[in-house]
């Protein structure tokens, strides 16, 4: 190539002293280009330039902007003027100057000029917000985006405003972000599909189930990346692969595992393969993200070309990618010397069992015989079979187990009767058994004994975000149900601390408090108070003491475990180690993280005011809704029981109602019965049977949770969004749901209830006294019958009127006995129905409280409250169905007449409720 210059400026020197014309230039550029070195050089000029165009349209790309003639438009806006065709002073004095004099440079917009002129708004706008007052601001340096920090107190909010030019109408910006490039140019805008990825995993997070584990596990690989030569992107690439081509339902979290496993291992494959495809680059296939023709058919872009290109740069990514998997194996397995000693693996060993073969007979030893004998005569081993390596795998043996109780099922009786579904569980075997409404679920935990102790190693997860396969965490189940059944050998009749543990353990779900916090008070707790102070008629004491004790724990960040180091625990076998073991402290993570214990001391707040206080500040309002059978179909109450008497329980049938002729008066509403289904659906929706309903009963807890998902979805749209915060409670059988605003809550429950006919009776969502409710039943509700009752009550009362004072002033003193409200009520109702008004005034007060109290005693005597409305045919301005009104007076207390234990009871309690009653007053008084 020197050469070749060297001739050409020869021959210029020599035509210098000639007069230049362009002939003779034109015979010099001939004679050059006979030459071959120069069409080399050209060949591979042009090969770089149409490489680096390639690359340029690919990723990178520049602005150009231009000056667009407006002079129609200034007819319209009045006085904007053109920058085209009008005087630049004249443009200033009205426009200002052009972006390509303020952001460009030459006619390209210049990244970090925008960047600085989008700084400078932000400082000058800052000053008139709100914000200001309580917020101090410091701009930070950036040259490609507009970066600062708003402060105020301890709390720092550090944001940057990344700034994009979108192509077309498509989700693929050009961005101010810099290329992984050494250096970037100012003018050079980089490919940005920050909102195409929004987007996709937007759409995965709709679709995906309950308890979907993705995002955390991009969370948590994205932090054994510090350090290495990965990027998060190539992370999140892998990531968007695997959930485009996996199903959502295995992304749950316990597969957490098995996808963690995936990603590895596909980045490994990436790896070896030098080979990453861009997510977006040529995939046409990703719904509800729009991307532009261009990179739809663009060929896939390896984000591995340099390692493809550099066999050194492979083998350090190989390296730290072994790096990287040690650091998440660290990070996820349990740590061998950990104290108190929680984790464990079993190690399985084989045994010589020669001598024993003499004994036996046919049975082989695994170590002194033929692999394939054994096979023969025993079948293989368990390292074979359910280990990892030579450690006992949990879920392997969890899925021999579960292999062994589907063959075993077909030979046991009862497989004649119900029908057996296997769940899905890796670390245990849980099936249901169901058989006509019946059903049943049991999960059978896999465990190992300690030596001859009451400790076992079991196969439940522990609290870890991942357990491994071969870990077995300690379990004290044994232990524990020993210790609550020798407390109730010992305790006497009328203990109530079961039912205190199973009445906090309810108003803890949705908390930060496990319910083996919850188990481990109350085992503290039992092992220090005398068993006699544990009666119910001592219910709320005890309530409280939980109560004091939690809160005791919670600021003192400490909550020793019961087991460990505790060698005074009678009839129950502990391990040497675990008995002279240091107290282990389940509030241990409170103690290190002081935003966990502010969270936690609030949530225990919480549950205080809405659990059980019996305050009557905790108000709960409970609303009844009434349940319309929608178009075409029909709701057909039946008796749970037929020739129960009183009819208490139903089930509502759903039938589907020709709607043929009205079709033609309502025009597009097709007839569930005599429409094809798909046609259906794009018209109506499916019908309620396929929705809230199981066979063709209404399902009380599908209905609920529709109602639920309703509530949770109207919100947003109503005025008090703005200024309550709605928090949705637990609850199967109605929707119940918290608003709150400021240091104000209220407690919302809807109850749902067909009615029964034209009458106030209506058929409720509300459990029945029985210990289990089916789904599919509805109890019999008067509550809309009551409320007409009472309101009847009120209108005829004089002012002065005491009566609801007097319901609210003993169902107080009720809690924790075995009267329900719905006892008192009665009697009140009773007593309103027979007794003048004028009698209930505020004035003879004390005369209606004992008049209460005595017909309660009597009734208590004579084993027998009447129901207020069966059999009652003198309810003025109340609609009860004929049914109820021929009805034989159903008797409240009959199950007292039957057990006289517990009529005795009950009469001890009426006794203590008198003297509580009696110290209240006093106490007013």
């Amino acid at each position: 190539m020197a050469r070749l210059w060297q001739e050409l400026e020869q021959k210029s020197q020599e035509q210098r002293s000639k007069e230049q014309n362009p002939v003779a230039w034109r015979a010099q550029l001939f004679a050059a280009l006979q030459h071959w070195q120069f069409w080399a050089i050209a060949g591979i000029l042009l090969l770089l330039t149409l490489g680096l165009c390639w690359y340029l349209r690919k990723r990178r790309f520049r602005i150009r902007v231009e000056l667009v003639c407006t002079c129609k438009t200034e007819q319209l806006v009045g006085d904007m003027l053109c920058f085209i065709h009008h005087e630049e002073e004249e443009q200033r004095r009205n426009l200002g100057p052009s972006l390509l004099q303020t952001v460009c440079t030459g006619s390209y917009l210049d990244v970090q000029k925008t960047a600085c002129r989008f700084h400078q708004l932000v400082k000058a706008c800052w000053l008139v917000l709100p914000h200001s007052r309580r917020w101090r601001l410091t701009m930070l340096p950036c040259d490609r985006s507009c970066k600062f920090k708003m402060a105020r107190a301890e709390e720092e909010i550090i944001i940057e405003i990344m700034l994009g030019v979108q192509q077309g109408d498509s989700d693929i910006f050009m961005s101010s972000q810099a290329s992984e490039a050494l250096f970037t140019p100012s003018t050079t805008w980089t490919l940005s599909c920050a909102v195409a990825e929004a987007k996709f995993f937007e759409r995965m997070a709709r679709r995906a189930p309950d308890g979907s584990f993705h995002l955390r596990c991009l969370q948590l690989c994205a932090r054994i990346l510090v350090g290495t030569c990965f990027s998060e992107y190539t992370l999140k690439t892998v990531v968007m692969h695997l959930l485009n081509t996996t199903p959502l339902s295995g992304w749950h979290r316990t597969r957490f595992l098995l996808r963690l496993d995936d990603i590895m291992r596909y980045l490994r494959h990436c790896l070896e393969e030098k080979r990453l495809d861009h997510f977006f680059f040529g995939n046409e296939k990703i719904p509800e993200v729009v991307l532009p023709p261009a990179l739809q058919r663009a060929e896939p872009f390896n984000l591995f070309q340099h390692l493809a290109q550099d066999p050194d740069a492979q083998a350090q990514a190989m390296r730290e990618f072994t790096d990287m998997q040690d650091r998440l194996t660290r990070m996820l397995l349990c740590n061998p010397g950990e104290m108190p000693e929680r984790n464990f693996r079993i190690r399985v060993e084989l045994v010589c069992t020669c001598k024993t073969e003499q004994l036996v007979g046919d049975m082989l030893c695994f170590i002194h015989h033929e692999e394939e004998e054994q096979r023969r005569n025993l079948g293989p081993s368990l390292l074979q079979t359910v280990c990892t390596g030579s450690y006992l795998d949990v879920q392997k043996t969890a899925c021999r187990f579960h292999q062994l109780v589907k063959a075993c099922w077909l030979v046991l009786p009862h497989s004649r009767r119900w029908r057996l579904t296997m769940l899905p569980c890796d670390r245990s075997c849980k099936f249901k058994m169901a058989r006509a409404e019946e059903e049943i679920i049991i999960e059978i935990m896999l465990g190992v004994q300690q030596g001859d102790s009451d400790i076992f190693m079991s196969s439940q997860a522990s609290e870890a975000l991942f357990t491994p396969s071969t870990t077995w965490t300690l379990s004290c189940a044994v232990a524990e149900a020993k210790f609550f059944e020798r407390m109730a050998r010992r305790a006497p009749d009328g203990s109530f601390h079961l039912r205190c543990l199973q009445l906090c353990a309810r108003i803890l779900v949705g908390t930060c408090f496990s319910e083996y916090t919850l188990k481990t008070v109350v085992m503290h707790l039992l092992n220090t108070t005398p068993l006699s102070g544990w009666h119910r008629t001592r219910f709320l004491l005890r309530l409280d003491d939980i109560m004091r004790y939690l809160r005791h724990c919670l600021e003192e960040k400490r909550l020793d475990h019961f087991f460990f180091g505790n060698e005074k625990i009678p009839e129950v076998v502990l391990p040497p180690a675990l008995q002279r073991a240091e107290p282990f402290n389940l509030f241990q993570h409170l103690a290190q993280d002081p935003d966990a214990q502010a969270q936690a001391m609030r949530e225990f707040t919480d549950i205080t005011m809405e659990g059980w206080s019996p305050s009557e500040e905790n108000i709960i309002y409970r609303v009844l809704v009434s349940l319309i059978p929608p178009y075409g179909h029909a709701f057909l109450p039946e008796l749970c029981s037929p020739g129960e008497m009183p009819e208490r329980n139903f089930r509502i049938r759903v039938e589907l109602v020709c709607t043929c002729k009205t079709e033609q008066l309502v025009g597009d509403m097709l007839c569930f019965i005599h429409h094809e289904e798909e046609e259906q659906r794009r018209n109506l929706g499916p019908s309620l049977l396929q929705t809230v309903c199981t066979g063709s009963y209404l399902d009380v807890q599908k209905t609920a949770c529709r109602f639920h998902q309703l509530v949770k979805a109207c919100w947003l749209v109503l005025p008090h969004s703005r200024r309550w915060r709605l928090t949705m409670l637990p609850c199967d059988r109605s929707c119940k749901f918290k608003m709150a605003r400021a240091e104000e809550e209220i407690i919302i429950e809807i109850m749902l209830g067909v009615q029964q006919g034209d009458s106030d009776i209506f058929m409720s969502s509300q459990a029945s006294e029985a210990l289990f409710t089916p789904s599919t039943t509805w109890t019999l509700s008067c509550a809309v019958a009551e409320a007409k009752f009472f309101e009847q009550m009120a209108r005829r009362a004089p002012d002065g009127s005491f009566h609801l004072r007097c319901l609210q002033l003993c169902a107080r003193i009720l809690v924790g006995t075995c009267f329900s409200e719905y006892t008192l009520k009665t009697v009140v109702m009773h007593l309103l129905n027979t007794t003048p008004l004028s009698g209930w005034h505020r004035t003879r007060f004390l005369l209606r409280l004992d008049d209460i109290m005595r017909y309660l005693r009597r009734c208590l005597e004579e084993k027998r409250l009447d129901h207020f409305f069966f059999g009652n045919e003198k309810i003025p301005e109340v609609v009860l169905p004929p049914a109820l009104q021929r009805a034989e007076p159903f008797n409240l207390f009959q199950h007292l007449a039957q057990d006289p234990d517990a009529q005795a009871q009950a009469m001890r309690e009426f006794t203590d409720m008198q003297d509580r009653l009696t110290r209240m007053l006093a106490n007013d008084n």
